[in-house]
């Protein structure tokens, strides 16, 4: 299942179906509550927008309403002016699929998901959302990878709530969520988010009296975010558990740059039935690769440093994670450290010098794209034409012999030059 942030909503499939909509599916009334009757639709790409308050109730011979909107991008929009009032939903009767609220008043959200029931709540204006009965790992929010903080995350289910207006967020649960399963006793329950590849813990406390009414208990109610935020910050969100004793006390952890060579040094205060820490290295905070694994000291209470070395960083910005793995298999992440090699900071970038066939670009920095360069002759001609890549190399053999100017130009748009002597 993909997130739906920053979507471009189509506009021009709803006229086509309002009027159909509005006259089959709906009663109004000047004076009277709205109701949704029978079970409706509205396709991806389509907006509706719904004014006066309504209700999922069914009246005599009426049963309750399923309004299926169509999820696939761009997603449908079942839209609720300012100051809508919703009743009657449940179970029988929610909008399975994106609903969008107008307005700052706190608002409800009557959303569900294959025959469940899993409504959140906001208050910004234009906050949208879905709500997904289904584990997160499906959907590529493993819930395996975590931070720190987090000890579980639910396998049941999962929020896409989206917006760029801070607002307070709220989840539910009820007897379907099990939340004794991953957060027992009932304080541990947390919310948590999708970010940088993990799930994260947001602060925040569970209502006394939920937001659908009654007191919290493991069998239903609610949970609030302590603090206003923008609904993008995260991916999706989804209930967790907190407080789990981890297997490592991580108290520094710290990357820098040191003659084209990356220094991770990490210190542990704590270890309990530790194994090893896997070092992890991306580029886009998003795919990881593991680059080397330290065997760990097991049980300790003592202070312990740790030192990895990246010989190979990449070109730009290389981002690096600590993988602390259990002897039980479960881990936890480390908060993520940045280090910056510019592949042009050396004066030797290219060797060798002088050279007969080929120019190879300094060992110790691995290329993640070819970067542009320009070869000019001792007469001012450009011979760039001339030279063909081959992997992190340039072949030169069309070169004759004479004094060349190399011109690399990196990702930036920085330019350095090298001469170089072609001796064959």
């Amino acid at each position: 299942m993909e997130s739906y942030k920053n979507l471009q909503l189509r506009k021009s499939q709803a006229c086509k179906i309002v009027a159909a909509v509005l006259l089959s599916l709906f009663c109004f009334s000047v004076r009277a509550q709205q109701k949704l009757y029978g079970n409706i639709s509205i396709p991806s790409g389509a907006q509706l927008t719904l004014f006066g308050n309504q209700t999922f109730a069914g009246g005599s011979g009426v049963s309750s309403a399923i309004v299926r909107v169509g999820r696939a991008i761009p997603v449908g929009l079942l839209n609720f002016p300012q100051n809508t009032q919703i009743t009657g939903a449940g179970t029988g009767g929610f909008i399975d699929g994106y609903v969008r609220k107008f307005g700052s008043a706190l608002f409800v959200f009557p959303v569900g998901h294959n025959g469940f029931y899993g409504p959140f709540a906001a208050a910004a204006d234009k906050t949208y959302g879905a709500y997904y009965h289904a584990n997160p790992s499906a959907a590529s929010f493993p819930t395996s990878s975590k931070d720190l903080s987090v000890a579980a995350v639910s396998g049941t289910e999962y929020w896409d709530i989206n917006g760029l207006n801070p607002t307070k967020i709220t989840l539910t649960w009820n007897a379907d969520s099990n939340i004794s399963s991953f957060a027992n006793p009932i304080g541990n329950l947390i919310i948590v988010g999708w970010k940088n590849g993990k799930w994260e813990k947001i602060p925040s406390k569970i209502d006394a009296i939920s937001v659908l009414g009654g007191s919290s208990t493991t069998l239903g109610g609610s949970i609030t975010t302590a603090n206003s935020l923008p609904p993008n910050n995260y991916e999706v969100y989804s209930l967790g558990a907190d407080g789990a004793p981890l297997p490592v006390t991580l108290t520094r952890f710290v990357a820098k740059s040191e003659n084209n060579i990356a220094i991770l040094d990490w210190t542990t205060t704590f270890e309990a039935n530790s194994d090893f820490f896997e070092i992890e290295r991306s580029q886009n905070g998003k795919s990881w690769q593991s680059i080397g694994i330290l065997t760990s000291f097991k049980e300790s209470v003592v202070l312990w440093n740790y030192q990895f070395i990246d010989q190979k960083p990449l070109a730009g910005e290389n981002l690096y994670r600590l993988k602390m793995v259990d002897t039980d298999e479960s881990f936890a992440y480390s908060s993520i450290q940045s280090v910056i090699f510019n592949m042009l900071s050396n004066e030797n970038f290219i060797y060798p010098n002088p050279a007969t066939t080929v120019l190879n670009f300094q060992q110790n920095v691995t290329l993640t794209n070819k970067p542009k360069i320009r070869v000019t002759d001792s007469n001012g001609r450009d011979r760039t034409c001339s030279v063909v890549w081959i992997e992190n190399s340039i072949n030169i053999q069309s070169l004759e012999n004479g004094s060349y100017i190399i011109s690399v130009f990196d990702e930036k748009g920085d330019e350095k030059h090298s001469k170089i002597l072609v001796l064959k």
